[in-house]
């Protein structure tokens, strides 16, 4: 591909981007095809606890996909797991497209998951690998501008079109994002680890022009002193190879570079899933008819809420690129933390007839808590999940923040109809309040300032390292 740098980085990082944003899909799926499956009419039955499956199971497969993650990526390198989740989500959807049981939509659910386990771990980290610091922020949150519109296609289909034609269309949108995958480098980082330093240079100036040599060189002196380290272990015995590892194993999740970023990781995804976003977008017609009411036209309410969170994605783009990272946490969870507990308390006056309930004033509070989302809790947990893992195990270590955030969202759905039963809305809304105030505590207390620094200088932070002068040069690129 000819063109500038900055344009080869928006084509590789568009392929991530549109597989990644699969999650907006195949959450918001369940709108459609459970309702669809509930009607007498259909060719296929379902029950409430049934289409409840069929809402959770991606939740279920994201930890198995986790799992398989820090292996695929470690033996057959980012490109390659991109390309692995593209098929699978490909897969899946052709499994729903004929299916005539549904074992079959439970299999290509499944499948989904898996598929989203690989991409929502290796994204990230791909995206971190392949961009320039100046433009980590902004491509990083292409990705929550793809799920927002991803999720705002899909609620407007599923209020038009049959689940069949639905899961055709996704299929297409899948095959693009194969495509794309299948004419894109593998990382430079990849290449670099795995002793492939001609390689590494090639595909590093491809991306990133002659202007960025300095990170070149210190990429290849970290990976050349990385795999010098495991070359020592070639002529050990079995035995002592596998103690070896394991010890360096418990040496490494003591490291501060390591449990810092796993921890900062797994509660920044928490202030995602908990933020109220995962019931807007899959349970949208329970949610939203108990903040605004139900004299609006729910549907359209839905769509426009869509539209906004997409809005907002894009003034995200420029927000993270003008402003500090830890700065934005604190601004939009905050904002966000505080709808939450506003909404809870305006449903509950309502419930309890102490006041008498306003379209507009639910549909202000609905608007304004997804604009604190879309902005801040959704983009910035991607943005800095693929920020701040160290080179030697940022294939293990987002593996394992994936799997604890996995088992977040699997949380979120499956219990969201079990909370709501029991405590309505505001109950619901009142705990997310308390599980992202918590989050947002820790964060603030681990997070350093990310914004502008290539990813060793982020290691070198956790690692309480002085990062040298960028002037100084290193024989080892030579």
């Amino acid at each position: 591909m000819t063109g500038t740098p900055f344009l080869r980085q928006c084509f590789v990082t568009s392929g991530i981007a549109l597989n990644i944003s699969q999650i907006g899909l195949v959450l918001a799926y369940s709108v459609a095809i459970v309702n669809q499956l509930q009607d007498p009419d259909s060719s296929i039955s379902i029950d409430d606890e049934c289409g409840s499956w069929i809402s959770a199971l991606p939740g279920i497969a994201l930890a198995f996909g986790n799992m398989a993650v820090a292996g695929t990526m470690a033996k057959c390198g980012r490109r390659r797991t991109n390309i692995l989740s593209s098929i699978l989500s490909f897969v899946g959807w052709i499994l729903i497209l004929f299916a005539d049981d549904v074992i079959w939509i439970f299999i290509g659910r499944f499948l989904q998951g898996i598929s989203l386990g690989l991409i929502l771990t290796s994204g990230p980290v791909i995206v971190g690998e392949y961009t320039s610091p100046k433009y980590r922020g902004t491509l990083l949150t292409v990705i929550s501008v793809a799920i927002s519109a991803k999720t705002l296609t899909m609620h407007m289909m599923a209020s038009y079109l049959k689940w069949r034609l639905i899961a055709f269309i996704c299929t297409i949108i899948n095959f693009v994002a194969v495509l794309i995958c299948l004419y894109s480098p593998e990382t430079p980082s990849a290449l670099a680890h795995k002793g492939k330093y001609d390689d590494c240079k090639k595909v590093y100036r491809w991306l990133r022009g002659n202007d960025e040599e300095q990170e070149l060189k210190d990429l290849i002196k970290t990976s050349t002193e990385l795999n010098q380290s495991k070359h020592n272990l070639v002529n050990q015995t079995i035995t002592e190879t596998v103690r070896c590892k394991l010890d360096n194993l418990k040496m490494t999740f003591k490291k501060k570079e390591v449990y810092k970023p796993l921890i900062i990781s797994l509660h920044l995804y928490m202030i995602s899933y908990w933020s109220g976003m995962p019931a807007i977008s899959v349970f949208p017609i329970i949610t939203v008819t108990k903040i605004v009411g139900t004299e609006m036209n729910i549907p359209m309410v839905i769509m426009s809420v869509d539209l906004i969170r997409l809005l907002s994605n894009f003034l995200a783009m420029y927000i993270v690129k003008k402003f500090k990272r830890r700065l934005l946490i604190y601004c939009t969870a905050g904002v966000n933390i505080a709808l939450l507990f506003l909404i809870a308390g305006y449903v509950y006056l309502i419930e309890k007839n102490v006041i008498i309930g306003k379209p507009v004033i639910g549909l202000i509070l609905l608007y304004v808590h997804i604009l604190s989302i879309a902005i801040g809790s959704l983009p910035l947990p991607l943005v800095i999940s693929g920020e701040i893992f160290p080179l030697e195990s940022r294939s293990m270590t987002s593996s394992v923040s994936a799997v604890l955030s996995s088992l977040n969202l699997f949380i979120v759905l499956k219990t969201f109809s079990l909370l709501y039963n029991n405590t309505n809305i505001y109950g619901v809304y009142s705990l997310y309040g308390v599980i992202c105030i918590y989050s947002l505590v820790i964060v603030a207390l681990l997070l350093p300032e990310t914004k502008d620094k290539s990813l060793l200088d982020i290691e070198n932070e956790f690692k309480s390292k002085v990062t040298r002068n960028r002037d100084e040069s290193t024989d080892v690129f030579l």
